[in-house]
């Protein structure tokens, strides 16, 4: 738990040095994934998608947020801006799937 606080820590203040730091705002919303902390996640992936555009990690990584906090519909867009980006990019073609059928089946 002190590791991530640390890590946290460090993050946050690369971010306030250089607001376009895309990839502490991508680690930083990754820790909260598996913290299972899904709107800290979400929040902080776009804050990534904000600084580069093209971070298609980022949009797998808030993808799977919604996804976690049931909002599939946005889920579904963000795997599929990776796919745009990333054709072949293995497991958003796999969660696209798994959120169409979960939308099938509301």
């Amino acid at each position: 738990r002190g590791e991530i606080n640390r890590a946290l820590e460090a993050y946050t203040k690369a971010t306030k040095l250089n607001p376009r730091a895309t990839e502490a705002y991508y680690s930083m919303a990754y820790i909260h994934i598996e913290l299972k902390q899904y709107q800290q996640a979400r929040d902080l992936f776009t804050k990534s998608i904000q600084a580069n555009d093209r971070n298609y990690r980022a949009y797998y990584g808030r993808g799977y947020a919604f996804e976690m906090l049931g909002d599939v519909l946005n889920a579904k867009k963000d795997y599929q801006k990776v796919l745009e980006m990333l054709p072949m990019h293995q497991p958003s073609a796999e969660a696209l799937a798994r959120v169409n059928r979960t939308i099938k089946g509301q």
